[in-house]
């Protein structure tokens, strides 16, 4: 169906395990039949695994397909196998959801094997999927070779200390990732303390979600003290944890800050270039009416009379 203007295939009906290979084959065919469709979206339909593996074999038929969310789809090992195989070969998906199916660290680890190096995915979504540390040992490595992905769900994990170790580590060097929710973990004190370690050398993340995980005054005071040295996380997500008003309030203040701080880099920016821009511009000849700030907009002059102050 067309929604927004836009192609996108949902599968609208139920479907039992009887019937999934038959569903399979159908978005198969559609699949194939249409290869300018932009998005698959099949979250919270039961395909299975015979499913996924239909949609595997016809996904790189697709040249335009930049969005597939297999979300909650009974999707297991098997399933997630076939998949990474399909995805191994894809240069075209930005976005690819499969949280909440039960491929565990085995099924896990090959799609994420396959998308280390992957040239245009941008978000991952990994949530519910009961990843536990050992799965976080493979995110990590994910998180050291890809310098792509900007995005990274995590939620409902299993997540300790010792996962939340693992990922601070790789992050500390990462240079591209921009939000990562952790939500519904269990990364308490210890694991706030490895997030607050790398936040205070992480100079790219803007987005940290870290609801509901057990942690305690103690971490929030962690937490609250990497923004001496971090600028750039613009949102902390804190709720459902046990942390004094007091240091939730603080927190709120240093990304208020922060997020000032990015605004003024960006005007910076613009400013800067809208400078050069007019450095650039060709000088009037002799016998043509000499140019006056009279002549243009208000926000020229002040970039033109902020440039003749520069030189």
């Amino acid at each position: 169906r067309r929604v927004h203007g836009e192609e996108k295939f949902e599968m609208g009906c139920g479907a039992n395990q009887g019937s999934m290979m038959g569903i399979g084959s159908v978005i198969n065919r559609h699949v194939k039949n249409n290869d300018d469709l932009p998005k698959l979206y099949l979250a919270n339909k039961f395909v299975g695994d015979y499913g996924v593996v239909e949609i595997a074999l016809s996904l790189n038929t697709c040249s335009k397909l930049n969005e597939l969310s297999l979300y909650n789809c009974g999707m297991k090992a098997r399933g997630a196998k076939e998949l990474a195989k399909a995805l191994k070969e894809n240069k075209t998906l930005r976005k690819i959801f499969v949280g909440k199916n039960e491929y565990g660290v085995e099924g896990a680890v090959a799609i994420i094997d396959s998308v280390k190096s992957h040239p245009t995915l941008i978000s991952l979504d990994f949530s519910d999927c009961n990843l536990g540390d050992p799965g976080c040992i493979h995110i990590s490595e994910l998180l050291r070779y890809n310098q792509k992905l900007q995005s990274l769900f995590l939620c409902g994990n299993q997540i300790s200390p010792i996962g939340a170790a693992e990922l601070c580590l790789s992050l500390e060097i990462n240079t591209s990732l921009k939000g990562l929710t952790v939500d519904e973990n269990i990364i308490a004190n210890e694991g706030s303390k490895h997030f607050a370690d790398m936040l205070a050398k992480n100079k790219t993340l803007s987005a940290l979600c870290l609801d509901n995980n057990s942690i305690t005054e103690e971490g929030g005071e962690a937490l609250l003290a990497c923004f001496l040295e971090n600028k750039s996380l613009t949102l902390l997500d804190i709720v459902g944890n046990k942390i004094p008003n007091r240091i939730v309030m603080e927190i709120k203040k240093f990304t208020y800050r922060n997020s000032k701080l990015k605004q003024s880099e960006r005007m910076n920016y613009v400013t800067t270039s809208s400078i050069f821009k007019l450095s650039s511009l060709p000088k009037p000849a002799a016998s043509s009416t000499p140019l006056s700030l009279i002549h243009i907009s208000e926000p020229t002059r002040r970039y033109a009379t902020s440039y003749a102050v520069f030189c």
